[in-house]
């Protein structure tokens, strides 16, 4: 298992493992992330995971998880109607257009299908407002931004280093994200429903996460799956 976190983080994990007696059957390894500035993590042929920085009273950053595009896909039909030989099918998927033995020239999305958008998630934790934070997920599919308290407590938001739910609005506008998804309540609050209705006045695309459910990311928009087994749909 590898394990991304601050710098403090190891020395935490271990020594709650020695006080618990815990053992694991297989290696931990840490992975310092940077929280002054992004840093990519993971990079693979289909997705990438990097972070970049928040601001909070500790060392905290952010994750952004960004599917890598796929191939256009073959228009096998369109293919055969035009007899295109098997060893060009590469190129075509490649993005390149296809030229007869005549010499004509045939336009690429012609002959191929677009590839679904790739899905993108960030997620910003523990944070006070700041602008730059748009830039860093700017065009997401799916943002999660902290919202620890609605306006009335502004100004306790700004001691404590958090966000409001209207600030977290805010950065999802700015970064012209699709969805958002808002949480990390404080507990001064009995009704979290008011968090929702003040991200909205900013950006009305968004979600108040509650206990016991899932938000499932797609092409279609956001599935929500509760342990009841009921499911919402938006798109």
């Amino acid at each position: 298992m590898t394990v991304y976190g601050p710098p403090k983080l190891k020395d935490i994990v271990l020594t709650q493992f020695r006080a618990a007696g815990t053992f694991t059957a297989y290696p931990i390894s840490f992975v310092i992330t940077q929280h002054k500035v992004p840093q990519v993590l993971v990079d693979t042929d289909s997705y990438t995971i990097s972070t970049f920085p928040l601001k909070h009273r500790i060392a905290t950053t952010g994750f952004l998880f960004k599917e890598k595009p796929l191939k256009r896909g073959l228009n096998k039909a369109k293919a055969d109607e035009l007899s295109i030989p098997i060893c060009d099918y590469h190129w075509i998927k490649e993005g390149r257009d296809w030229t007869d033995d005549d010499g004509k020239v045939v336009l690429n999305e012609y002959i191929t299908y677009a590839p679904p958008k790739p899905l993108s998630y960030a997620f910003a934790s523990d944070t006070m407002y700041v602008p730059e934070t748009a830039q860093y997920v700017k065009g997401v599919s799916l943002l999660y931004h902290e919202s620890t308290f609605c306006e009335d407590k502004a100004e306790r938001a700004k001691q404590t280093m958090h966000s409001t739910a209207k600030e977290a609005g805010r950065v999802a506008k700015q970064a012209k994200v699709d969805w958002l998804l808002i949480g990390h309540y404080s507990a001064r609050y009995k009704d979290f429903s008011q968090f929702e209705v003040e991200a909205a006045e900013v950006f009305p695309k968004v979600y108040r996460a509650k206990e016991l459910h899932r938000y499932k990311l797609t092409e279609q928009g956001i599935e929500v799956v509760s342990l009841r087994h009921t499911t919402e749909h938006e798109e």
